[in-house]
């Protein structure tokens, strides 16, 4: 084997180096909340990072999450039932159809990333919001059509119990996902 010339070793360390700087920035960009308004992301985006946490795939067998579907044609075109049964529009103009995590949560697009989603305060400052009742009483009150209204009445205390084993692997010492009040 030939001895390594400087110019040679340079070729192989540069790229490397440029290669992990451009990763380090990448994560330093992270860790700043996205500025303006917040917009809605998407399940899609939140359960990239909530798949291997369980909420991701424990929200895709809830009724929250085929809500849009059990609407026939006419009344997904009724502004007072869709605003319950799908969560709202992305920047991009995305419909967001059933009950995703941000009609709880709120728009994402600040708290979205990792960095800030490991600091339970930092995601709040950004905009993470943890639901209570008031916040469910929003779609699940006595303004639903009674031809609709569920067999059994919805009691917060008891509904919340559900979220809470939903989210149960994600919350560990953090605030729990609702209250409870």
């Amino acid at each position: 084997m030939k001895p390594t010339t400087k110019r040679q070793l340079a070729m192989l360390v540069v790229p490397v180096f440029l290669i992990a700087s451009i990763g380090f920035a990448q994560e330093e960009k992270e860790e700043a909340p996205a500025k303006g308004p917040a917009t809605y992301i998407g399940a899609k985006k939140c359960i990239m990072c909530h798949k291997t946490d369980g909420v991701g795939p424990s929200w895709e067998k809830t009724v929250h999450a085929e809500a849009w579907t059990k609407l026939t044609p006419e009344q997904q075109a009724k502004p007072e039932c869709a605003e319950c049964h799908n969560t709202g529009k992305t920047a991009t103009g995305e419909v967001l159809n059933g009950v995703q995590c941000e009609a709880c949560h709120g728009p994402g697009s600040n708290y979205k990333s990792k960095a800030i989603m490991k600091d339970q305060a930092k995601a709040i400052a950004a905009g993470l919001i943890i639901p209570d009742e008031k916040a469910c009483a929003k779609c699940h009150n006595d303004k639903i059509p009674k031809e609709f209204q569920p067999k059994t009445p919805w009691v917060y205390k008891e509904a919340v119990k559900d979220i809470k084993a939903i989210h149960a692997k994600m919350v560990k010492k953090e605030a729990p996902a609702a209250t409870g009040k």
